[in-house]
């Protein structure tokens, strides 16, 4: 686990010692560290942002770049929930980073966080089911990727700025507010033209 995150989750643990959700984890990663599992070696990247601690691992496998991120999402990174729990007033700052210094990174493989996300995990996998085995392997999917959410937050950033976008992140159920007078174009990112 990133080592921002895994210094929030034992502090949480000492404050909430029943509340299963929190664990100390085994191994605090960072930015460039490398962990070795059999022949495969893995390369943390520091991808703060939906968390502080937020990390990708990159690796080799059969000749493919693969690249397992964390969660490359808007959730946590709206202005209101900034504000409300100010829990990382960098976070915005944090992904522009991030997604420039590794969008030129070669990664063939793209596992996201999450199945139905940003990297379509479960479509891929109904296309391979259906007899293509490289249905995973998509060398611009990556660089789309980050370019997509950078842009994705950029629109995010000037409409919360002109008070038209707000996350309510007062209840477990987050609900996305859009002013009436917000067009598609404006709200959101096109990946097909990426």
């Amino acid at each position: 686990m990133g080592k921002e995150d895994s210094l929030s989750s034992i502090e949480k643990v000492k404050i909430e010692k029943n509340n299963i959700a929190r664990f100390i984890p085994d191994i605090m990663v960072e930015d460039g560290d490398k962990i070795k599992i059999g022949n495969i070696e893995i390369t943390i990247l520091g991808t703060p942002g939906h968390s502080k601690g937020s990390v990708a691992y990159y690796f080799t496998m059969d000749n493919y770049k693969v690249c397992m991120p964390g969660d490359i999402c808007m959730n946590t990174i709206h202005k209101n929930y900034i504000e409300q729990w100010d829990v990382y007033p960098n976070a915005w700052d944090d992904v522009f980073n991030w997604t420039k210094k590794y969008e030129d990174l070669p990664v063939d493989i793209v596992l996201g966080s999450h199945m139905f996300a940003h990297s379509c995990l479960y479509e891929k996998y109904q296309d391979m089911l259906k007899g293509n085995k490289y249905s995973f392997i998509d060398p611009t999917e990556w660089k789309r990727t980050l370019k997509a959410f950078r842009l994705q937050l950029q629109k995010n950033i000037k409409l919360e700025n002109e008070n038209r976008m707000w996350l309510d992140c007062s209840t477990p159920q987050q609900k996305l507010y859009v002013a009436d007078d917000v067009t598609d174009d404006e709200l959101y990112v096109d990946f097909s033209k990426l």
